[in-house]
């Protein structure tokens, strides 16, 4: 009989298998477990041989001969994989069936629908709990994300995340030896110019000392003008409407507010601002100060121009996406070879 191709691929089952301990331990008893072996032929603490899993479910093979046209008599040999990713119960139910199928048929009987496990997943405080949950069910998370990752050609690493990144304590102890800075008791001092490397710099050369002085003047004065802080704000201060945009050119760029707050220029007299129209501009140059409810941050400018409007007062109140700057991108042009005549 000519073997049917078409069954290659095909889908059988899912084939199951209801057990009980009885039945593992009379399997492990035919395949020659004795004395020796109490734990696979004792019903306390019993364990259940590997191989019960195939023996007990072996029905699949009369489908592979339905579906293949092919005499099982002939068969001389074959083989199977096992991947077990728990150890194999007592008491339970054998299945043969993907382990997606499996895991989405286990998350079905908890959640109605995709978009139920979601709101389930959003509103829960500690996600563990919703791990705990499809464990309950009988998902096999460890299985599943293997599986996911391959699928990915991705692995999973379980090593220390650290030790993926390269050790660069050593440039910052040359630097601090350079400097004659005293790298503290344990290091302490080495470890946070490395975590904290520009924060560091501006406290050793001072520039922070000189902010921070400036920043409690300003507080000082204003903590003194009670008065002035009891009178409504000028309209310059209040929020400002947004101006009429130009007509944007190809090369125009825009510098919107990352968050709502109120715009400073200068907030601590460095005067080294590009904020003005026609200050030519560069990446990383500071344009203004934002504060917000929770912090000051600088805005910067990312690209290479010159600073055709500045749309926001001094001290004016702005909203997230609201256009601060515009500026004229100018970007560097590739040089042209000359031509040669061809004599």
């Amino acid at each position: 009989m000519a073997l049917n191709l078409d069954s290659v691929g095909k889908k059988i089952g899912p084939v199951s298998k209801d057990y009980t301990w009885k039945d593992a331990i009379l399997y492990a008893l035919g395949v020659g477990a004795g004395f020796s072996e109490l734990e696979y032929t004792y019903e306390k603490d019993l364990k259940v041989i590997p191989t019960f899993s195939i023996a007990s479910i072996f029905d699949f093979l009369s489908h592979i001969g339905i579906n293949a046209e092919v005499n099982l008599a002939g068969i001389l040999h074959g083989e199977q994989d096992l991947i077990f990713h728990n150890p194999i119960p007592p008491d339970g139910k054998l299945i043969t069936e993907s382990l997606n199928e499996y895991t989405r048929k286990a998350v079905r009987k908890e959640y109605a629908s995709l978009d139920d496990f979601l709101r389930r997943w959003s509103s829960a405080e500690k996600k563990q709990v919703l791990f705990e949950e499809l464990e309950s069910q009988g998902v096999l998370l460890d299985a599943l994300a293997e599986e996911v990752g391959k699928k990915q050609g991705k692995e999973f690493y379980t090593g220390v995340p650290q030790d993926g990144y390269p050790d660069v304590l050593d440039k910052y102890r040359k630097e601090m030896a350079g400097h004659h800075w005293d790298v503290g008791e344990d290091e302490e001092e080495l470890f946070e110019f490395a975590m904290h490397e520009a924060q560091y710099r501006d406290y050793k050369s001072g520039i922070a000392k000189t902010r921070f002085g400036n920043e409690l003047t300003k507080a000082i004065e204003l903590a003194n003008s009670a008065k002035l802080a009891m009178q409504p704000l000028p309209e310059a201060l209040k929020t400002e409407p947004e101006k009429p945009r130009t007509p944007v050119d190809a090369d125009m760029r825009e510098i919107l507010s990352p968050a709502k707050g109120r715009i400073y220029y200068n907030l601590f007299d460095e005067q080294s601002e590009y904020s003005t129209p026609g200050d030519q501009v560069s990446p990383g140059n500071r344009l203004c100060y934002i504060e917000t409810n929770a912090y000051i941050d600088e805005i910067i400018s990312p690209y290479t121009g010159q600073v055709v409007e500045c749309m926001i007062q001094q001290g004016a109140s702005v909203k997230k996406g609201q256009l601060l700057f515009t500026i004229k991108e100018i970007k560097n042009e590739p040089k042209k070879k000359a031509r040669v005549k061809k004599g």
